[in-house]
């Protein structure tokens, strides 16, 4: 996905968008997403969910990781630029974090892989897939606890710009 086609898709889904505006999804929202759910017509939901796809791509073909990472790069832009858009920030105040929520995004999708594929591959009770579940966990109540930060004004996220 480019960052013109993140921008074309945020115009047309802006309308169907929840009726929450300002709010983000949770990280059970967006992990539904990721899991291809589809019910969420959420732009950050339907962008988690498309990292989700690229992070599966990367390990079912390894020769293409650099293509895909650049894919990923141009989606954690729109990510950052559609939160810049449409989510209200604090002018005075909040602390700074150190990355938007496009690289939060993508870690959870990231991890969220990475669980299910060991969990299909391993037993339940392996280390693997314990530390795996325990990665998803601690990504996922990070997200909450930052979301909700930004949203009760006591954190502000960087602005996202375009890369060139």
């Amino acid at each position: 996905m480019t960052i013109h086609d993140a921008q074309q898709f945020r115009r047309r889904q802006t309308a169907a968008a929840p009726q929450r505006p300002g709010l983000l999804p949770n990280a059970e929202e967006l992990m539904e997403a990721i899991h291809d759910d589809g019910s969420s017509n959420h732009p950050l939901a339907v962008s988690a969910s498309h990292a989700g796809s690229l992070h599966r791509r990367r390990m079912d073909d390894p020769a293409r990781v650099a293509e895909i990472d650049t894919h990923r790069g141009q989606l954690i832009t729109a990510i950052d630029m559609w939160v810049s858009r449409n989510v209200p920030t604090a002018h005075t105040g909040p602390t700074m974090h150190t990355e938007g929520l496009g690289p939060v995004v993508d870690r959870l999708a990231e991890r969220l892989v990475q669980a299910e594929h060991a969990t299909r591959s391993l037993p339940p009770n392996h280390t693997e897939a314990r530390r795996a579940r325990n990665r998803l966990d601690e990504i996922s109540t990070a997200y909450d606890a930052l979301v909700a930060e930004v949203l009760g004004g006591k954190r502000q996220l960087p602005r996202a710009t375009a890369r060139r």
